[in-house]
């Protein structure tokens, strides 16, 4: 029997005899975990283009004003966000907050090989070039270089990046 008849088979059993509150300590975990490995995508999900299948860690992809596109084998560190929102900031109170253009293209393509360290932050519109670098908790407002390690807020090039093949 495979795991998963196992736990259809098991499942009502679950259900009728175990208090809720147990059910939810064991499973509150797991659901926990799962949720935080998805992007949380702000905006249409149909604007966030993903050829890496990435795995993250609570990373925050909005697509509000812009599409993000991520190409294969891009790394993604915790607490990453790819913001393509902005907020008309010369008006006042409730229209500041509600007053969000959809259309602006303020895309985000994060290119083959790039390693987004924890904590980084791009606000689009950007290009994150090939095999790049961005070093953690950094802000980038802008395009980084292909094959450049890049730090800081706002990150700027750090050097050029020599690989061993």
């Amino acid at each position: 029997m495979s795991f998963e008849e196992l736990a259809k088979s098991i499942w009502p059993f679950l259900l009728k005899y175990l208090p809720l509150e147990t059910l939810a300590k064991v499973l509150t975990p797991a659901i926990t975990q799962f949720q935080l490995n998805q992007p949380r995508i702000w905006g249409d999900p149909s604007k966030f283009i993903n050829r890496n299948t990435i795995n993250c860690c609570n990373a925050l992809i909005n697509t509000r004003c812009g599409t993000v596109t991520i190409e294969s084998d891009v790394l993604v560190g915790h607490n990453v966000s790819l913001l393509t929102g902005t907020h008309n900031y010369k008006v006042r109170g409730m229209s500041r907050i509600k007053g969000v253009p959809t259309e602006s293209r303020r895309d985000i393509i994060v290119e083959t090989g790039v390693w987004l360290a924890s904590g980084v932050t791009v606000i689009g519109p950007a290009r994150i070039g090939a095999h790049a670098v961005v070093c953690a908790n950094s802000l980038v407002i802008g395009d980084v270089k292909a094959g450049w390690i890049y730090s800081g807020s706002p990150a700027m090039p750090i050097r050029e990046i020599t690989f061993d093949d």
